[in-house]
């Protein structure tokens, strides 16, 4: 009898670990679902430091963390995290001696991406070998980026690397998320030691990564980010310019920053500036205060988009993205840097003045607090969930787009930026009293941030409800729109014009509505420019314009 029981119990107990394991595996499996919908996970874009496929590897010095492979070659490049081949010395560039020749000049560009030329198939299209071909014999242009360096990387690579070329001149290509006190793209510094099981995890299950960063499994949570981060203090950008100011004098090379800007759908924009209205970039009034001469490569980027009436954001960045330079990119800005260095001797001239100046000293103050305010570690995580809120608009995945804006705003309550993209994608999902919240907060946080200031007058004069068209505050935030961006924008004359209009004022509509047709025209917006002259019909009419 009993042997009986025993066997009768064996398919009960199996059926039971069955059933357990079934139900464990079904657990988990919506514990990630959970996890990858609410964006609990930070995401991973790691640099193929282990093994032979990717460019890059990791480094010795905790400061740079990954470099380039020297002598690197692929045929099958990516052109992100693989490229047709480096140089011995681990440069994306041509073969360069160590030694100089008699009567060459020597540049070495400094930067991220942008200058290493992510997304660029052939060297000769990067911006270092263009500036060095517009040059001629006589002059070398040594490209020494590396993708996701901070400027103190860069002035560190610089150093370890750089002065054994003995540079005449040094410029560093400035990229607005310099700011950040760390290398990006930096995951697996010194994870050596874990299993690859974990690594694997890690790397595609994203409930995995939550608990390793939470409960500093394997540790995830400490370990390779403490490494690296701890060498770069709160402002990484000033300790860089105090050094590179060192090294000059030192070396007896000249500098140059040169500010990169971002490419956008209707304009081309700088910043940050130091301040809400200041006309000064925080990394310009930190470079003066040192004597480095400054360029901004905007205008140079503007003169041509208005001559040849494209959409900045398409025409000068890969895949779109606002900020890695196209081929046509590419040779705007070498012809700039070379407008640049050949007018160094004034441009220094200019900044040795201005760092004499109280104002110089009042600014400099200011945007050292600006910067390391930039540079803080929850503001940069914050931008991180904004950049795959953005990502996921783009794609018009609106709930995962609201989502991550709402994990950049748990981190960050204040970031204006944050408030506007989130009032986006709320307004696609009809949440229009939340949408106006958001871009009310966006607008208060940040009161020149132009796309919020536009996106809420529209909202406030020509939505077809009442009860949410309040024309003269429309009037107000167009108005200020119009004002900062000095009358030039066509769809902040249209704002405008749509204002007025739902205001009642239709001569002023009238008229405001003729200059952004034209406007819209001569930028080579010409369905802009259609649509403006549809809505300038209504207003002659004294009909505002009204949508859902």
């Amino acid at each position: 009898m009993r042997s009986k029981s025993k066997k009768r119990a064996r398919p009960r107990v199996t059926s039971k670990v069955v059933t357990c394991v079934a139900a464990t595996v079904m657990t988990l499996a919506v514990a990630e679902a959970a996890v990858r919908m609410f964006g609990l996970a930070p995401a991973v874009k790691p640099i193929a430091i282990s093994g032979r496929d990717g460019v890059y590897k990791r480094s010795d010095n905790p400061i740079l963390g990954y470099e380039l492979r020297a002598n690197y070659r692929n045929d099958d490049a990516d052109l992100v995290l693989s490229y047709p081949r480096t140089n011995s010395h681990g440069q994306r560039d041509i073969e360069r001696t160590i030694d100089k020749q008699p009567n060459v000049r020597r540049i070495v560009l400094l930067g991220d991406s942008v200058v290493e030329g992510e997304g660029i198939r052939e060297i000769d299209d990067t911006i270092s070998r263009r500036l060095e071909k517009l040059f001629g014999g006589g002059t070398e242009v040594l490209n020494f980026g590396v993708k996701g360096y901070c400027t103190l990387a860069e002035v560190e690579l610089l150093e370890t690397r750089g002065l054994k070329f003995k540079p005449d001149v040094v410029v560093v290509l400035f990229v607005h998320n310099d700011f950040n006190n760390f290398n990006q793209n930096v995951e697996e510094l010194r994870g050596a030691d874990r299993p690859r099981l974990a690594k694997d995890l890690f790397f595609y299950s994203h409930l995995f990564r939550r608990l390793c960063l939470s409960l500093n499994l394997f540790h995830y949570g400490e370990d390779d980010w403490s490494w690296h981060t701890d060498q770069f203090g709160d402002n990484n950008v000033v300790t860089a310019l105090d050094r590179l100011e060192l090294l000059a004098k030192e070396h007896g090379f000249d500098t140059m920053i040169a500010i990169w800007p971002r490419f956008l759908d209707d304009r081309i924009a700088d910043g940050p500036f130091v301040t809400v209205g200041d006309k000064q970039l925080i990394i310009e009034a930190l470079a003066r205060a040192h004597a480095m001469p400054t360029v901004r490569l905007s205008p140079f980027f503007k003169r041509e988009a208005a001559v040849s009436k494209v959409n900045p954001r398409v025409q000068y960045s890969i895949n779109g993205d606002q900020m890695h330079p196209t081929i046509e990119a590419s040779r705007i800005a070498a012809a700039a840097l070379k407008t640049g260095i050949n007018d160094l001797e004034s441009l220094r001239l200019k900044a040795s003045q201005h760092a004499s100046t109280e104002a110089s000293q009042s600014a400099y103050r200011a945007a050292v607090a600006a910067a390391a305010a930039l540079g803080d570690r929850r503001a940069s995580e914050a931008a991180t969930h904004l950049k795959h809120g953005n990502e996921y608009q783009r794609q018009k995945r609106y709930d995962k787009a609201i989502a991550a804006y709402h994990r950049a705003l748990d981190i960050k309550d204040d970031y204006a930026q944050a408030h506007y993209n989130l009032a986006w994608a709320l307004r696609h999902t009809d949440r229009l009293d939340e949408a106006l919240r958001h871009y009310r907060r966006a607008v208060e946080l940040e009161p020149e941030l132009v796309d919020a200031l536009l996106a809420l007058s529209w909202l406030l004069a020509t939505h077809l409800e009442a009860a949410i068209r309040n024309p003269q505050e429309a009037v107000d935030l167009a108005e200020r729109a119009a004002k900062l961006t000095d009358y030039r924008n066509a769809i902040a004359l249209d704002t405008l014009a749509a204002a007025y209009a739902s205001a009642g004022r239709f001569g002023a509509a009238v008229s405001q509505a003729q200059a952004a047709a034209e406007l819209a025209l001569k930028t080579g917006h010409d369905r802009l420019a259609a649509q403006v002259r549809d809505r300038r019909q209504l207003y002659r009419q004294k009909i505002p314009f009204r949508q859902r």
